[in-house]
């Protein structure tokens, strides 16, 4: 009888703090309800359980630990296990995490969320086949959610099977038309596929392939229709369109953003060079100067800018510029230095360039030809720009017709002018 009398007073004590536990933290006041909760005695199940929800709750995952481990040496249940588990992988250590999630689910097989959850942390911890093995169960047990089909897919894309990720994404598309992250993998999957196509195409037949018409564009427009504010979509957009060349429409895709990276600006710039608006063009990149974000590639432009407006003062102190900052790949460079001295009629000095350019790389035909030129109309020694333009015919003949009927005919001209 006294025992049945003391459960009843504990069973009354723990039913009054529950209610008193309940009213506190549906005032948002967890401090109190914990106070509560520790001035219960004893500490039962009950108790040491809705302590590690609420201090797991709060983010307070060392604490919510030490409550559930406690809780689970009087009883031992499922979900304080997952919890548990999920309080661990929350406090860095997923390795305690993943056995009790998979001990979780040899007892219930069937709970999807949890599978779902162990899945993308086998993903997150680089154990990929368990990873793979987890998330094709998902599918098996209910093949609706594209998000399966998008992490089995993001799976092998990170072990370079893109082929294989590629067929998951489309299948991600086949149950969510417009699963986002599908779309944005497939853009990129699609382009790396066309760009590696590319490469490998014959010279004269790059420039009748149409690159707008790849898929990699139709799922690009087909994202950006239905998600006209993703700044990734937009970013892959400016930078896809600049990489062919398209410089109005990157114009167009950078200026939708709020705010631009240095990287933007820097891009932005180069695509009002190419459309010849030098003001706005010069705008950002002294802005780039200003706020110490230059690079070598800022002062180019800016010398290319100035060399167009025919201020080659201006043109040549940026190039030079251009020049000290950049160190591994100096050929464009020394190139564009020459075409600045040569129009501002220093011959000699551009001369100079070509060499320095061909000197960082000997195939360089554009400093070849350049160099031919400004040797012919700077010495008066004939056989000087001759030899030059003979070692153009010989090396680059194939490069460019037009360009290779003028030297063939400046070649016999200089032959008549010094055997005559």
């Amino acid at each position: 009888m006294k025992k049945i009398m003391l459960l009843l007073i504990l069973t009354s004590s723990f039913i009054t703090a529950q209610i008193n536990v309940d009213n506190l933290l549906f005032q948002g006041n967890y401090t109190s309800a914990l106070t509560e909760l520790n001035n219960v005695n004893p500490q039962t199940f009950e108790i040491l359980n809705k302590k590690g929800l609420i201090y797991q709750q709060i983010g307070n995952y060392s604490k919510a630990i030490v409550n559930y481990e406690m809780a689970l040496k009087q009883k031992t249940t499922q979900k304080i296990k997952e919890n548990l588990g999920k309080c661990y992988q929350r406090n860095n250590n997923s390795e305690k995490a993943i056995l009790l999630f998979e001990e979780v689910l040899k007892e219930n097989p069937n709970n999807l969320l949890l599978k779902y959850h162990i899945a993308k942390l086998y993903k997150s911890k680089r154990f990929f086949d368990k990873a793979k093995i987890a998330f094709k169960d998902l599918i098996y047990l209910d093949d609706s959610n594209p998000n399966y089909y998008y992490y089995l897919g993001s799976t092998y894309l990170i072990l370079k099977e893109k082929d294989t990720a590629k067929n998951y994404f489309l299948d991600a598309l086949k149950k969510d038309s417009i699963h986002f992250k599908s779309i944005y993998n497939l853009v990129k999957i699609y382009r790396k596929k066309q760009n590696k196509y590319l490469k490998n195409l014959p010279k004269r037949y790059k420039g009748k392939f149409k690159k707008q018409n790849d898929s990699s564009y139709f799922y690009l427009n087909k994202g950006l229709y239905h998600y006209p504010k993703s700044n990734a979509l937009n970013q892959l957009a400016a930078k896809y369109s600049f990489s062919d060349k398209n410089y109005q429409k990157t114009i167009d895709y950078l200026l939708t953003f709020k705010s631009l990276n240095s990287e933007s600006k820097q891009t932005l710039a180069i695509c009002y060079y190419y459309t010849k608006d030098y003001e706005k063009s010069k705008d950002y990149l002294y802005a780039l100067i200003n706020n110490r974000k230059a690079t070598s590639k800022t002062f180019f432009y800016l010398a290319l800018v100035y060399k167009d407006l025919k201020d080659f003062e201006k043109a040549e102190m940026y190039m030079q510029s251009s020049i000290k900052m950049e160190q591994p790949q100096l050929t464009e460079f020394y190139f564009q230095l020459g075409l600045i001295h040569q129009e501002y009629n220093k011959l000699q000095d551009a001369i100079t360039d070509f060499k320095m350019a061909l000197d960082e790389d000997k195939f360089n035909h554009k400093a070849h030809y350049q160099l031919a030129l400004t040797c012919d109309s700077f010495y008066k020694d004939h056989t000087i720009a001759l030899k030059y333009y003979e070692s153009y015919l010989k090396k680059f003949h194939f490069r460019d017709k037009e360009t290779s009927l003028f030297v063939k005919q400046r070649i016999a001209e200089l032959n008549r002018m010094i055997h005559k």
